[in-house]
């Protein structure tokens, strides 16, 4: 069955925004069955056409669905659809159209509140078992900068183990109910190398202090690393994003 998009009225919207009404069309499909998983996405071009917008828009859209992980490029293949739950997919493409404004402020400002706390509360209740685990994902986050490889989902397992250390259910909770947003402001955030750097020596800062259940100094590390992340932070839409 062939899937057809609506053209979208420009009356209704202004060009920075087109993209959030091509990601938000593809999400109706998706939920509806229309699109399917493994599903070839048609070219920028024919979808510049059935939307009737220019492939600009289209390919910031396809762009961030891809960041996100509800698109991939398979090679000789081009890009199709992912397999992933409606849970995923509604949070996933939630967060990436509100990735401007307040709403990333807002993420920082909650992840000052939970991992701070948890990042003292850690160095006072955390197990060998806990370190182990911290120092293997340190290892992994060193081998995957070492091959180029995105480090994001390793920098939030880490954070995690963190959480987990402070031995405080509800706090882990929460932490896991946001780890979409938590595991793609990452993303954007560790792009850069220099970033994925600094980022690990935070970490490895953080491993020390707990390590010697030092719960102030646990504390402040915790808060320099988030207060530094949040100032490397880059919207996806940039020139420089599009282009990649």
């Amino acid at each position: 069955m062939k899937v057809t998009f609506d053209a979208i009225k420009r009356h209704e919207t202004i060009e920075p925004k087109l993209y959030e009404k091509i990601i938000e069309q593809i999400r109706h499909l998706m939920l509806n069955g229309e699109l399917k998983v493994g599903q070839k996405v048609p070219s920028e071009r024919e979808l510049a056409e059935m939307f009737n917008v220019s492939r600009v828009p289209v390919r910031e859209a396809l762009k961030i669905l891809e960041f996100v992980g509800i698109i991939e490029n398979i090679p000789g293949k081009g890009l199709h659809f992912r397999n992933i739950s409606i849970k995923q997919l509604t949070a996933k493409i939630d967060f990436a159209v509100k990735t401007g404004g307040d709403n990333i402020k807002y993420l920082f400002e909650t992840r000052a509140l939970l991992e701070t706390k948890a990042a003292g509360l850690a160095a006072e209740r955390r197990t060998e078992e806990d370190i182990d685990e911290m120092k293997k994902l340190i290892d992994s986050m060193e081998i995957k900068m070492l091959e180029g490889k995105d480090v994001s989902k390793v920098a939030v397992e880490f954070h995690s183990a963190i959480v987990r250390a402070s031995k405080n259910s509800v706090m882990y909770n929460i932490n896991d109910s946001i780890i979409n947003m938590l595991e793609y402001s990452r993303k954007l955030t560790l792009r850069d190398n220099t970033r994925a750097t600094e980022s690990l020596d935070f970490h490895r800062k953080l491993l020390d202090s707990i390590s010697n259940s030092d719960v102030k100094k646990s504390e402040e590390i915790m808060a320099a690393h988030l207060k530094n992340a949040e100032s490397h932070y880059t919207t996806p839409l940039s020139a420089d994003f599009v282009k990649k």
